[in-house]
């Protein structure tokens, strides 16, 4: 029996039957193909364990058909339209909405556990007063809430979805370039994804929730694709020791359900993650285009911005609502730098132009090469990293342990008290007395143990009302921890540690320039500002989408140009040292992740197809036998086979998922007969059995 070729019609159920029942017994061609290939040892071909996805569509007559009976014009009865471009419409709102609510879940409740924790603080305080052994029962109890909503957060990541782990940039950014990531996209990973971004954001680990959010819109845009979801529930929804499924199913979408179309959703849920992040409808398409997608069109640009611009919108809404106020068309993203001000900028032109950007491009290249020896302790750390499951539980408890005695010794040691009569304290109720005394608050501890997005407005929009010793403790101190925190068993973002380091040396360039040209001349928030954008630039070597979130955030335009010359000079120094952080984490994921990048060069121009092909090549001929198809699933692991005629001449190609729906269903498969030649149908130009 054989497989049919193009041009014949498969063979009769009962004797296809039979040939499959010779061939491989009582057992399924999938278990029997996957399970060789897994216990094989000699495989000609490597056992790989990832997979390109198709978006090129396999064309043939299977497809023509369903082309032509999808776009018939009897279905086209809206407007000439079938139905299925408004259903991508309302996807697209559907998506924003869904994402939008996701970041207000993550960012309300990692307001209640700072709440919590300031409630413990002031409970400790008031009941024991500030003495030595009140701040080490602090300090304790401090450690160790912290210590256990890290661990909570590496158990959920090992013992449910490993693949929630780190900010799950590398994964979708993988996944657009048309790698497919097992259970990167699933439910589970979703799940876990929340939870342990508000676990381990909650715990004050230097990280933020930004990146995550990508990788959870990424999560949301695959599964409204999908059209059906099956659960598995057991206990308490059932009994012990068995399972109930439900299937939820959403036939209105099925037609998405291919990898075109999910991977233009996932590109347009990532966009709308990192909108609601910053809430920078623009600067989320522009980010997604510039980092994630190796796949645009005009059509995916509307619709990308209006999910952002939805999930923004809808962020605002709920945080809003949840602080009792009217909503405000400032207040979009979770890092949101609506209040800032940096005051007249060019009121008088104290400093000339050339000057001013000769400072900012300075601060930019400084910003660049602190960016890229950070890049280079990330990538050291990340080759050294614990991979057993053990390992990884330590190393989070000890990054824990560190951080909460870092951020809470700090203070005590090198804290700087000022009185809270000053209208940045009153402002938003920002500032904690911590170790002083009453009527004061402590700066140091203001910055590191309170909201930082609170801190990083402080920071930029009055940065002299920090001393500048408690500026460069605060962004030393998140140096190293956020090379130590990002990379370890937990899901993590680096772009709000990364814009509190930047404000704060930014802020000190700021003081030390006013010191020396004078008050009237120089505006400490701009250098405060600068400082964020030089250190965005260095660590992760964005640039247009960059410059787009900052102007999104602060609504000042006239910083325009000092923002790109800004962003340039430190995109450019920290490319001669290293690479950004997303290339480095690409890099050091395990299974390794095969990137296709654009080459520099005309190199890969002049390869042939022998030279990057492995030999020798697995083929499937064109009337294989069924056996013979079998035996070369079962010997490796490759899920495409070139197919080849007797002279051995390329034909075409053929999927191992198709293989196998041929092999498992023989009866349902009909393959039209040619007009001309090839002899007769039914199966009788098959070659003996």
């Amino acid at each position: 029996s054989t497989v049919p070729r193009a041009g014949s019609r498969a063979g009769s159920p009962a004797q296809t039957r039979m040939a499959l029942e010779t061939a491989i017994g009582d057992h399924s061609i999938a278990e029997m193909s996957t399970q060789a290939a897994a216990d094989s040892s000699g495989d000609v071909c490597s056992k790989e364990e990832l997979e390109s996805l198709d978006y090129d569509p396999v064309v043939n007559t299977v497809y023509m058909s369903w082309l032509e009976h999808t776009y018939a014009p009897s279905r086209r009865r809206l407007l000439g339209y079938s139905g299925r471009t408004f259903a991508r419409w309302l996807l697209c709102w559907i998506l924003g909405i869904v994402i939008g609510a996701f970041a207000f879940v993550i960012s309300w409740s990692v307001e209640v556990i700072g709440e919590r924790r300031e409630e413990m603080f002031e409970v400790i305080f008031s009941s024991l007063g500030r003495g030595r052994s009140t701040f080490a029962l602090a300090g304790a109890l401090f450690c160790a809430s912290n210590l256990a909503l890290a661990l909570a957060t590496v158990t959920l990541v090992h013992g449910v979805s490993p693949q929630a782990a780190g900010s799950g940039l590398p994964q979708v950014r993988a996944y657009l370039n048309g790698v497919h990531m097992p259970r990167v996209l699933s439910s589970a990973c979703l799940l876990v994804k929340v939870l342990g971004t508000v676990l381990s954001v909650g715990s004050l680990l230097a990280i933020g929730p930004e990146g995550p959010l990508v990788h959870i819109g990424a999560i949301v845009g695959s599964g409204l694709t999908r059209g059906r979801k099956h659960l598995r529930l057991g206990w308490p929804f059932c009994k012990r020791g068995t399972t109930r499924t439900f299937s939820l199913s959403w036939p209105w979408v099925g037609h998405f359900r291919n990898d075109v179309d999910r991977r233009d959703f996932i590109s347009i849920g990532a966009a709308a993650g990192f909108s609601a992040a910053f809430g920078s409808p623009i600067g989320g398409v522009l980010y997604c285009l510039e980092e994630c997608s190796s796949f645009w069109s005009q059509q995916l640009v509307w619709r990308a911005l209006t999910s952002t611009t939805v999930s923004s919108v809808t962020l605002m809404l709920l945080r809003s609502w949840q602080h009792g106020i009217e909503p405000r068309m400032t207040n979009f993203g979770l890092l949101s730098l609506e209040s800032i001000s940096v005051g007249q900028l060019h009121s008088g032109r104290h400093m000339s132009s050339l000057l001013e950007l000769l400072l900012y491009a300075a601060l930019g290249a400084a910003g660049g090469l602190l960016g890229a020896l950070w890049c280079r302790a990330y990538a050291w750390l990340g080759h050294r990293r614990p991979r057993s499951r053990r390992g990884r539980l330590v190393e989070m408890a000890l990054i824990s342990l560190a951080t909460s005695l870092l951020l809470f010794a700090l203070p005590l040691l090198l804290g700087h008290c000022t009185r809270a009569d000053k209208k940045t304290w009153k402002a938003g109720g920002f500032g904690t007395q911590f170790g002083c005394d009453e009527g004061h608050v402590d700066e140091l501890a203001s910055l590191l143990l309170t909201n930082r997005e609170m801190a990083i407005k402080q920071m930029i929009s009055k940065p002299e009302n920090f001393d500048g010793h408690v500026l460069l403790a605060a962004a030393l101190a998140f140096l190293p921890l956020m090379a130590m925190t990002f990379g370890a068993a937990t899901p993590a973002g680096i772009f709000m540690p990364t814009i509190f380091i930047g404000c704060a040396l930014g802020g000190i360039v700021g003081q030390l320039l006013r010191a020396r040209l004078g008050g009237d001349k120089v505006t400490e928030g701009t250098f405060a500002l600068m400082g964020a954008v030089a250190m965005l630039g260095g660590v992760m070597r964005s640039s247009i989408s960059l410059c787009v979130i900052i102007l999104e955030g602060t609504g000042q335009v006239q910083l325009l140009v000092p923002i790109i010359v800004t962003t340039v000079m430190a995109r450019y120094v920290g490319n001669l040292f290293s690479e950004g952080v997303v290339e480095l984490a690409v890099e050091l994921h395990r299974p390794r992740i095969p990137m296709v990048v654009t080459p520099t060069n005309n190199r890969l121009a002049r390869y042939r197809a022998s030279e990057i092909m492995s030999s020798p090549v697995i083929s499937i001929d064109r009337r294989a036998r069924v056996r013979h198809v079998i035996a070369t699933l079962a010997s490796c692991r490759h899920n495409g086979f070139p197919v080849v005629d007797p002279s051995g001449a390329l034909a075409g190609t053929v999927l191992r998922s198709q293989l196998l729906a041929l092999l498992h269903n023989p009866q349902t498969i009909m393959i039209p007969l040619p007009e001309a030649g090839g002899g007769g149908g039914g199966g009788t130009n098959a070659p003996p059995p």
